[in-house]
């Protein structure tokens, strides 16, 4: 029996594809590559990489001293509090636990979680081609560019520092398993597709939902192609994949839904209307229409609306986090080019979609769009439900879940997938000028290289750290965003206890616990008028305060800049302060660092 032996070209193309995905991802994120191994981070003022530090630090120490790492003990102190529903990433903790054991801690999660941020992107490259390859059998070129489409797209680039929503690269390789299986792959398919749903979701949970509904395009696509073969058999194929995907992941399910039940978290979506709060929950969590249209084409939007003028504004956040990012650096010319392209795709997608087996993938993106407005949307006069309202009502969870617009992840499949028809259409007599216009794209991103800064702690937690004495440490403010990202790299440095933490899904009885029950943290917020040291009522109160301090073993607290603005609270709480004798006071850029001497 003749074996057909491999082809030149079958062998030296993957290597290929490989090496241009590096190159390309090299390029468009410069220069993330160079600052690989040094303790620099995205200069993004949002602080949210902190948070994937933090994470990484948790889980090496929780897996060092054999404890449950979904269950953090070093923060809420004394009671601890479940990670089960935090964006915990725990894959990406895994990546880093080589790096903490080859470097110290910090370094070891800045180095893994930049490494995630970079192998992102080719594996988003490499994964939408060998899907579009595996269900469509499209011709290698064509499936690379719309891979390198899907990849660089804006959105995914202005969330650099936010490797979870990178891992949507993941799903191009959920689906890629999933076709196999229908087609018959076996066993080998099955656990491949339930392998990536798993995988994918344990990075961001978010996915699941966007994993389902892609996978129900590929199930209709592959209904209408599966030939002799019955619906029964088709649809047990398809449950054994999914149902493998549930099975892989239902150690981690399991305890999300029952936690589901005692910390429901905030409800999004009920704050979600225009009438209520338009200027902050609204553009965070459903941005207008405006602030899409700038996560499409940033540089062009920029262009055709300047900073301050009316249409700008939705978008006037994400302009100053775009610009933190880039420094000073220039490119706005090739930058608006790069914008550009995405439209020539539109252009080209819309060829691609004229063909009938690619509507259920379109229909995709178009999904993907709707739910990326949000639950609501005001047309004249009245709110209109969207459908992310009757989805949210309908997955557990996802009605306190993440960022709505991070459903345009829906809406650049579906793009990639239509653009990859259309460019193999145009290949034989506009393929070279293709390629020219994806490597002039991915020069635009280059023109305008990414800025990092050097890991810099605040003096307070330099101080803390510097501490020899044991003791936990009180935040605050305890619920400002900011400040839990700078609570969660001062306590990768101090390793103290801390009541409150950098973790934003807590039942609410624990919030009470902190803020509420325990005293001194109301009367240090909303110190009381000024009275004499010989006040009895005020005696009192300085005793139960040193009680209720000891009692937990807080050695500092921290007040921050936030809440000192006004010159009278700020005389007030120092005259608080002052009388307490155990309590030592020291200003440190801004900030008073409390010192419990005695407990």
């Amino acid at each position: 029996m003749s074996h057909r032996k491999p082809s030149a070209d079958s062998i030296r193309r993957p290597w290929t594809e490989r090496s241009l995905a590096f190159l390309f991802t090299t390029l468009a994120t410069w220069p993330l590559l160079w600052n690989l191994p040094l303790l620099t981070r995205l200069a993004d003022p949002t602080l949210d990489d902190c948070i994937y530090y933090w994470n990484d630090w948790w889980v090496f120490e929780a897996l060092r001293a054999g404890t449950n790492p979904f269950f953090c003990t070093e923060v809420f102190h004394p009671h601890g509090t479940s990670l089960v529903l935090s964006p915990l990433a725990f894959p990406l903790t895994l990546v880093a636990l080589p790096f903490q054991l080859w470097l110290e801690p910090l370094h070891g999660a800045v180095v893994a979680t930049k490494l995630c941020m970079f192998a992102s992107f080719p594996l988003a490259i490499l994964g939408m081609a060998r899907f579009l390859r595996r269900t469509f059998s499209m011709a290698p070129w064509p499936a690379f560019a719309a891979g390198c489409l899907f990849a660089f797209l804006p959105f995914r680039m202005l969330h650099l520092g936010r490797v979870h929503y990178l891992m949507g690269a993941l799903v191009p390789w959920f689906l890629e398993r999933l076709v196999t299986s229908l087609r018959g792959g076996g066993r080998k398919a099955y656990l491949g597709a339930g392998g990536f749903f798993a995988l994918a979701g344990a990075c961001d949970a978010s996915l699941l939902p966007e994993m389902g509904l892609a996978g129900c395009a590929v199930v209709a696509f592959e209904w209408g192609r599966r030939g002799s073969i019955g619906p029964r058999e088709f649809l047990q194929r398809a449950g054994w994949a999914f149902g493998c995907g549930g099975l892989f992941f239902a150690p981690l399910l399991i305890p999300m839904l029952f936690e589901l039940r005692a910390n429901p978290g905030f409800d999004v979506v009920s704050q979600l209307r225009f009438e209520e709060r338009p200027d902050s929950i609204q553009l965070a969590f459903s941005p207008d229409l405006n602030n899409l249209a700038w996560y499409t084409a940033p540089s062009l939007h920029e262009a055709a609306f300047p900073a301050g003028s009316g249409l700008a504004q939705g978008s006037a956040e994400n302009r100053v986090i775009w610009s933190s990012m880039h420094g000073k650096a220039g490119g706005s010319g090739l930058g608006v080019f790069a914008s550009a392209v995405l439209f020539l795709a539109t252009i080209v997608a819309f060829l691609g979609g004229l063909r009938r087996e690619l509507w259920p993938f379109l229909a995709l993106g178009c999904l993907g769009a709707l739910l990326a407005l949000g639950p609501f949307r005001r047309i004249g006069d009245s709110v209109v439900t969207m459908p992310h309202y009757w989805l949210a009502k309908g997955i557990p969870g996802l009605a306190a879940g993440r960022y709505v617009a991070a459903n345009l992840r829906l809406c650049h499949l579906g793009l990639a997938i239509a653009v990859a028809f259309g460019v193999q259409r145009l290949w034989r007599w506009a393929g070279p000028g293709l390629v020219g216009l994806a490597a002039l794209a991915c020069l635009g991103w280059w023109a305008r290289p990414f800025h990092y800064r050097p890991i810099e702690h605040e003096g307070v937690y330099e101080a803390v750290a510097a501490d020899p004495a044991p003791g936990a440490i009180i935040d605050l403010p305890h619920d400002f965003r900011p400040n839990l990202r700078r609570m969660a790299l001062g306590q990768v440095l101090h390793r103290r206890r801390m009541c409150g933490g950098p973790v934003t899904r807590v039942p609410p009885e624990l919030v009470r616990a902190f803020t509420e029950d325990l005293l001194p943290v109301p009367r240090l917020l909303a110190p009381p008028a000024p009275r004499t040291p010989e006040d009895p009522e005020l005696q009192v109160e300085i005793a139960e305060n040193e009680r209720l301090l000891a009692e937990i073993g807080i050695r500092f607290v921290i007040l921050r800049r936030r809440l000192l603005r006004d010159p009278a609270h700020l005389a007030r709480l120092r005259g608080y302060l002052e009388c307490h004798p155990n309590l030592s006071v020291r200003e440190i850029d801004g900030h008073l660092l409390v010192r419990v001497d005695h407990w």
